[in-house]
């Protein structure tokens, strides 16, 4: 968007109740239209000076000819005007339809063009001194903010709830978008972003997509909240710098070994840790986390505003591949309450080659090590979901067979068991059979059914072409069925 006035007015805005007298909107451009300033002429030569952004209000002159209304407006698609206001009875349809193809706005009048021209200057005056009136109260209450997210909520609060964002210079989110995000129409909506620094040194930017009428002072309610983001951006940074300075380091934690080369410690070593206070560097109950980023200085940023939003007391420690955190975790259902906050924080909006992995639930003296090797080698297996070591396998699979390619070879390979309403049942009756190495009482244990139901499911996927008779296509089907899985909704622990 081109800077211009800090006082820039919609043509529209101005034209609002109540109506200017006497004036009548023959055609609008279907564009914003801004209005710096207003200009009265009385010559084909004054309207060939005017500035971009001017509404030319043409002067009742009866010398002037027919021909005047079709060359000023020509003149003002070429300097860019924001509209033309000549006598109403000047208007045809040939000023209208000329009007119309440079997308021109023309408006008629039927009181003294010297009289509208003043009333136009002082309502857009008047206009002017209210928005910059609304800006300096909207500056006074986004400086109460306290986080960013709280920031770009008032924000969209403040532009009727349209959509905020903070992003990074390659277009990463920093933070949540706040506010509604319009799929309908998005080509009618204008962006607006404005640095958050002068020089934008590091491309971080704050836009808004709002209605193009909008945009003139969405552009100075992002101007003032740039400083604001700015600060809290920085405060954020600051404080998770500070945290993590008597955050622990991996040579504290391995005696200088690498995540992959840490094993778990023998009943020796642990039952030592259990009569030695203080020697696991990590006493409490807790669950390890590895970040892993390819690109860790230009994803940083974005890692730790989400990072705060699912544990905004635990800091991360910096690592030479990305970030690691002792995150407390007293019981199974904190582990769990964590892990729903990590995906919420991460999985929504993903951050391009960065990957998380996350131990499990234990809560045994002199185990951070072995936490910490869980976390790295779950990070190693995720994708875009951050993963716990429990679900490794899960992780595998869907890394050599991934969950679209599965489908899409079973909807060639088994139609007829696609075809069959009932197929969820049966897929789930097949893997939990599988499972269980081929039990059908095993598998009903863990269906919570009768082991005649999963007998008669698994009959039934045979027939519909599961192959579950040679040893060689076990494991294969084992892969495929999983990418068809249902989805399993989640517990609330």
């Amino acid at each position: 968007m081109n800077r211009r006035s800090h006082e820039q007015v919609d043509l529209a805005a101005l034209l609002e109740a109540p109506a200017v007298a006497g004036l009548r909107a023959e055609y609008l451009a279907q564009a914003a239209t801004r209005v710096e300033s207003v200009a009265l002429v009385s010559s084909i030569d004054d309207v060939t000076t005017v500035r971009a952004d001017t509404l030319v209000v043409v002067a009742d002159d009866p010398g002037l000819g027919p021909w005047m209304i079709s060359a000023a407006l020509r003149y003002a698609w070429e300097r860019r005007a924001s509209g033309l206001v000549v006598a109403q009875d000047r208007i045809s349809d040939v000023e209208k339809a000329l009007a119309e193809r440079l997308d021109v706005s023309l408006l008629g009048s039927s009181a003294e063009a010297s009289k509208v021209a003043i009333e136009l200057a002082m309502r857009l005056g008047v206009a002017k001194a209210g928005q910059l009136s609304s800006v300096h109260q909207f500056g006074r209450r986004i400086a109460s903010a306290r986080s960013v997210d709280e920031a770009l909520r008032i924000v969209a609060g403040e532009l009727d709830g349209a959509s905020a964002r903070l992003e990074s210079a390659e277009g990463l989110p920093l933070a949540p978008r706040q506010g509604k995000h319009d799929h309908q129409a998005p080509e009618e909506r204008t962006l607006v972003s404005v640095p958050l620094h002068p020089r934008n040194a590091d491309g971080q930017r704050v836009s808004v997509e709002v209605w193009p009428h909008e945009a003139p002072y969405a552009e100075r309610v992002l101007e003032a909240t740039a400083p604001v983001l700015s600060a809290l951006v920085l405060e954020a940074q600051l404080r998770a710098m500070r945290d993590s300075l008597p955050a622990l380091s991996l040579p504290a934690l391995t005696g200088g070994r690498r995540p992959w080369e840490l094993t778990a410690p023998t009943p020796g070593e642990a039952k030592a840790a259990q009569g030695a206070p203080g020697q696991d560097p990590v006493a409490d109950a807790h669950l390890a986390v590895c970040i892993l980023a390819k690109h860790r200085k230009r994803v940083g940023a974005a890692v730790h505003q989400r990072w705060l939003k699912c544990a905004p007391a635990t800091p991360l420690a910096r690592t030479s591949d990305g970030w690691i955190a002792f995150v407390p975790s007293a019981t199974p259902a904190e582990h769990g309450r964590f892990a729903r906050a990590l995906r919420l924080a991460f999985a929504e909006e993903p951050l391009p080659d960065v990957s998380i992995g996350y131990s499990r639930h234990r809560d045994t003296p002199g185990e951070a090590a072995s936490e910490l090797s869980e976390a790295w080698l779950a990070a190693r297996v995720a994708d875009a979901q951050p993963l716990c070591f429990d679900s490794v396998t899960a992780g595998v699979l869907h890394r050599v067979l991934p969950a679209d390619l599965a489908r899409e070879l079973v909807t060639k390979l088994l139609p007829e068991l696609m075809a069959d309403p009932g197929r969820d049942e049966l897929v789930e009756s097949v893997l939990a059979f599988l499972d269980s190495k081929g039990s059908v009482s095993g598998a009903a244990r863990l269906l919570g059914v009768h082991r005649n139901t999963v007998q008669t499911r698994v009959r039934r996927a045979e027939e519909l072409g599961v192959d579950l008779s040679a040893p060689d296509s076990v494991l294969p089907m084992h892969l495929l069925l999983r990418g068809v899985r249902p989805e399993v909704p989640e517990t609330t622990l």
